[in-house]
């Protein structure tokens, strides 16, 4: 599943977008597994995991989400994202579930009252009782809208 087809007229005017900053990088490679050496090596600088810290791969801010689900928990992922369009709009944000996959958004509507203003968005995945086989892979996609624009990116969940 992709994000579809590039539109370098909408590249030009994003509206939001999921900020992200160099270290939140090494942070992701060091939550991969890598170790000190190849981080260095990637970031042409000396890194030590064990001081930069690490984050787990579904929680790097980026429109995509990816996430490992064992099917008797719940997971919950943040994303920030950033106005850096118009003042003042309102996105209602919804989800094109993956199957066999429930996702809650919190909240499911968001007003950026300021180009720059962030906002936090939640999304707990949990099984819906259907009956999934480990490996199994869904996609589904995250939908955000304020009328005007219409923003998707792709969600995909892996069963454990």
């Amino acid at each position: 599943m992709g994000s579809g087809q590039v539109n370098p007229i909408a590249v030009y005017d994003p509206r939001i977008i999921y900020d992200i900053i160099p270290d939140h990088y090494i942070q992701y490679l060091c939550g991969l597994g890598y170790n000190d050496t190849q981080v260095s090596t990637d970031a042409s600088n000396s890194i030590q995991c064990s001081i930069v810290g690490s984050i787990a791969h579904e929680d790097l801010n980026y429109p995509s989400i990816s996430i490992t689900l064992d099917p008797s928990k719940t997971k919950l992922v943040n994303r920030t994202l950033t106005n850096v369009g118009d003042a003042n709009e309102v996105y209602n944000i919804d989800v094109e579930e993956p199957k066999g996959i429930s996702v809650v958004v919190s909240p499911s509507l968001i007003q950026f009252l300021q180009i720059g203003h962030e906002k936090n968005a939640t999304f707990e995945f949990s099984s819906k009782g259907m009956l999934l086989n480990q490996g199994n892979i869904s996609d589904g996609q995250l939908k955000v809208d304020c009328g005007k624009h219409f923003i998707r990116s792709p969600i995909s969940g892996t069963i454990l």
